[in-house]
């Protein structure tokens, strides 16, 4: 890529705004292991004596989870939906869909292929979808942004009986979701910089309605679903920069920051919420606060016509298979594609 960039004779002022461009990238993942390095240590901080073991064991590998995904945070990451690269005077259409399956055991143990397997795990399942419309001019754009999935948690264990039999107690939660947001793109007028060179950044707002049904379960009773409703809204920031290499391949640094506000779970009885209240707010977060809020990465396009194919899930599966720990089984990926229409 450097030597690329270096045969196109750039100018001093064009390639110490793309240096910045790198080195902000850079200092925001430098950032963000340190944030969620300091929040991983205060938040273990903050367990009580009260929770049963079960719980801890709940609680840990939840937090082995989230520090794991931003220690191990791949480089090649395929950036949100919502991070378009708006052409001037053009319409966009985006759709991206993400299929995730994670399993994490506890402590001292290593995660067996099949689920099912494991006498104590935490597992999460599902997939969710993004389309998006963005309209650009000159330096600004609109997009209006559509989210929805589905997902399943399961925390199951199994224990020995007495008298030698075994048994097993679980809670599992369902979530369907669904919700609205709208984007603010600004496309900065950089003179300075050749024009395969394009930077834009973020900022915007979706809010999304969750269904939640929660249910604890044992080797003696399966007790029914009982639904629960909450909203969940997000906050985002971003910033990307589209380096366009070649004629039909394009390479995009971003960096996103997200600030997410999680409603406390109602289903119309009070009591009956505060009963269930721990474990169905440990799956809320699970569903919900598992995901950095820092997020950086480079993803990678290659353009077929009016359409733009974003490879970077595909890098990123391919990157994490060689990384990631004993306790986790994680295989999520992203697809992500672009059409653009000229608006005038």
């Amino acid at each position: 890529m450097i030597s690329i960039l270096w045969n196109r004779r750039l100018k001093p002022s064009q390639l110490n705004f793309l240096c910045f461009s790198i080195s902000l990238v850079l200092l925001f993942a430098l950032g963000e292991s340190y944030i969620n390095e300091a929040y991983a240590q205060t938040s273990q901080g903050h367990s009580s004596d009260v929770i049963s073991a079960s719980s801890k064991s709940r609680e840990d590998m939840q937090q082995h989870y989230v520090d794991e995904r931003a220690r191990g945070h791949s480089l090649f990451f395929p950036a949100p939906y919502f991070h378009i690269v708006p052409q001037k005077n053009m319409i966009t259409a985006t759709a991206a869909v993400t299929y995730l399956d994670v399993t994490i055991v506890p402590k001292y143990e290593k995660v067996k292929d099949k689920t099912s397997d494991n006498d104590h795990y935490l597992h999460q399942s599902g997939w969710e979808a993004g389309p998006m419309v963005g309209f650009s001019a000159d330096r600004f754009g609109i997009g209006f942004a559509s989210e929805f999935g589905q997902k399943e948690a399961t925390y199951h264990v199994s224990y020995l009986e007495t008298d030698g039999s075994t048994s097993w107690w679980e809670q599992n939660s369902k979530i369907k979701y669904s919700g609205l947001g709208l984007y603010l793109y600004w496309l900065p007028e950089a003179r300075f910089l050749p024009n395969y060179i394009d930077p834009t950044f973020i900022a915007g707002y979706k809010g999304i309605n969750v269904v939640h049904s929660y249910a604890s379960r044992n080797s003696q009773v399966k007790s029914d679903y009982k639904d629960y409703r909450y909203q969940v809204k997000k906050l985002d920031y971003g910033f990307n920069l589209s380096i366009n290499l070649a004629k039909y391949f394009r390479v995009i640094p971003w960096l996103n920051y997200t600030n997410r506000l999680i409603e406390p779970p109602k289903n119309g009885d009070s009591s009956e919420a505060q009963n269930v209240e721990i474990d169905l707010i440990a799956d809320q977060s699970f569903f919900w606060d598992s995901t950095p809020r820092y997020l950086w990465g480079v993803d990678f396009a290659i353009i077929i016509g009016k359409f733009d194919l974003h490879l970077g899930g595909a890098f990123g599966l391919i990157d994490s298979l060689a990384k990631g720990s004993d306790r986790i089984n994680e295989s999520n990926i992203s697809l992500t594609a672009t059409y653009n229409i000229r608006a005038r």
